[in-house]
């Protein structure tokens, strides 16, 4: 049971790590991409369907990708400052679970202790 714990904890922070780092190549590019996210939307199957239940999804993706680009430009020296502690803090907390859970698993198994024959609660033979 606790190998099963650790294997699955250490493909949790294997997955983890990947998907920061992912996000990290991804932001750490020009931040003129997004601007393709149009193209490729207005391209995409997607576009007849946004089009017909979300009128005017054209203008609100327009100001969606200003407002990204302008945060992205803003934040692209902290990326992987903000990235690192966000990965460091998903890691540490990881870790804590699984050993809070290891604990538990150890300290659930134990077998009860036998009561040792002949405790106090039997009182001492009278001379007599």
């Amino acid at each position: 049971m606790i190998a099963l714990l650790w294997t699955v904890t250490a493909l949790g922070l294997a997955l983890w790590s990947g998907a920061v780092w992912a996000l990290w190549a991804l932001l750490s590019h020009d931040p003129n991409w997004v601007g393709g996210l149009r193209e490729w939307l207005d391209a995409s199957p997607a576009a007849g369907w946004l089009d017909h239940w979300l009128p005017g999804w054209d203008a609100l993706l327009a100001a969606m990708i200003q407002v990204l680009q302008a945060v992205l430009r803003g934040v692209s020296a902290w990326i992987p400052w903000l990235l690192g502690a966000v990965w460091a803090l998903g890691s540490l907390l990881t870790l804590t679970l699984a050993g809070l859970m290891h604990w538990a698993i150890r300290i659930g198994s134990r077998p009860p202790r036998p009561t040792v024959p002949g405790s106090a609660a039997t009182p001492p033979p009278s001379a007599g």
